[in-house]
C-alpha cells in the first residue's frame, strides 16, 4: 500500500473580530424575536446591550486589542468599551449620534452592574427614566453590525 503525504501551508484565521461580530448579531436576533406582554422585561434590555457591546468589542478586536484584554480591562462597561472605540477611531467607519452615546450610557448604569441578569432591589425603586430607550440601543447595535461585519470578515482572512 502506498503512502500518501499531503503538505499544506499553514493557515491564520483571525476569529477575534469575525466571532464577536457573529455573536452580537445571534444576541441581536434573539432580541428580534423575544416576544412578552410584560410591560418591563430585563431579558430584551439584556438582549440589545449584550448585542451593541460585542458588536463594538469586535472592532476593538479588529483594531488589534487582544480578546483576554477586553475581558479583563473592560469587561461589560459599555462606556469604557465605546470611548476606547471612539480613541481608535470608529467614527471613521460608524457614526455614533449624541443620543446614541447617551443611551448607551443609560445603559450602562443599569448593564455593567448586571442588572439586567440579577434582581437587586436597587432595579426595584430605580426610576424607569433611568432606563436606556431600547430602539436607540437596537438601530445602533444593528448598523454596528451591518457596517463591521465585512471588515470582520477581511480581518479574518488576513495572514
Amino acid at each position: 500500500m502506498a503512502s500518501i503525504v499531503i503538505h499544506t501551508k499553514t493557515a491564520h484565521i483571525n476569529m477575534g473580530p469575525l466571532g464577536f461580530i457573529i455573536y452580537a448579531n445571534d444576541f441581536l436576533e434573539a432580541y428580534k424575536s423575544f416576544e412578552t406582554e410584560k410591560k418591563f422585561s430585563p431579558a430584551k434590555y439584556y438582549l440589545v446591550c449584550r448585542s451593541a457591546e460585542l458588536a463594538l468589542k469586535s472592532y476593538l478586536c479588529f483594531k488589534e486589542i487582544p480578546v483576554k484584554k477586553l475581558k479583563k480591562d473592560f469587561g461589560y462597561d459599555l462606556h469604557k468599551i465605546l470611548r476606547k472605540s471612539k480613541e481608535l477611531g470608529i467614527d471613521a467607519v460608524v457614526s455614533i449620534s449624541e443620543e446614541e452615546k447617551l443611551e448607551v450610557e443609560k445603559a450602562n448604569s443599569w448593564y455593567n452592574r448586571k442588572s439586567f441578569e440579577y434582581f437587586d432591589i436597587q432595579n426595584v425603586v430605580e426610576s424607569r427614566d433611568s432606563l436606556p430607550k431600547l430602539v436607540v440601543i437596537f438601530n445602533l447595535a444593528e448598523r454596528l453590525i451591518k457596517v463591521l461585519e465585512s471588515l470582520c470578515l477581511s480581518s479574518a482572512q488576513k495572514p
